[in-house]
């Protein structure tokens, strides 16, 4: 997951002077704030699919 990720922020920089170092700093802050909300981040997905839940039941009750 990580190597797919670097390779993309790598093919969006197109390699203009951004070195392994800073993407890997990029991807460390990126880690570390998911790990940080990762309940917050838990929570919110539920509630989306709880809403999708609900909304597809109703919509298989109408047909």
């Amino acid at each position: 997951m990580f190597l797919k990720a670097y390779f993309a922020i790598r093919k969006i920089l197109d390699k203009r002077g951004v070195g392994t170092v800073e993407i890997l700093i990029i991807l460390a802050v990126l880690v570390a704030l998911a790990l940080i909300f990762r309940q917050f981040i838990i929570e919110v997905a539920e509630r989306i699919f709880d809403k999708i839940r609900e909304n597809a039941d109703k919509a298989i009750e109408g047909l």
